[in-house]
């Protein structure tokens, strides 16, 4: 039984294959590292965004109400001067009557 021999492969691995593989795998992996921290960041954003936003269109559809209110509303500016404010069609058809 001494007299049996083991055939191996006797060639040294690719040290330079190797050391490119696990190059490209950092390299691979720092690229993902930083483009998932973008997307985080651009999502936070979006977020952000969308909540000004809403928060902006509440103040916008008060700040309508409160014109509309205000622009078609009859009513005393001055009592004691007698200055009065009309509503804001009417006031744009009596300039036009004024000019033509």
């Amino acid at each position: 039984m001494s007299d049996l021999q083991l055939d191996y492969d006797k060639n040294e691995p690719n040290s330079k294959l190797i050391f490119l593989s696990v190059g490209i795998t950092i390299l691979i992996l720092v690229a993902v590292s930083i483009l998932s921290y973008y997307f985080f960041v651009a999502s936070l954003s979006q977020d952000r965004d969308k909540k000004q936003l809403l928060q902006k269109n509440v103040m916008i559809q008060a700040l309508e109400r409160d014109y509309d209110v205000n622009l078609n509303k009859l009513g005393w500016v001055n009592k004691n001067k007698g200055i009065i404010k009309i509503p804001i069609e009417d006031a744009i058809h009596e300039v036009v009557k004024d000019y033509n």
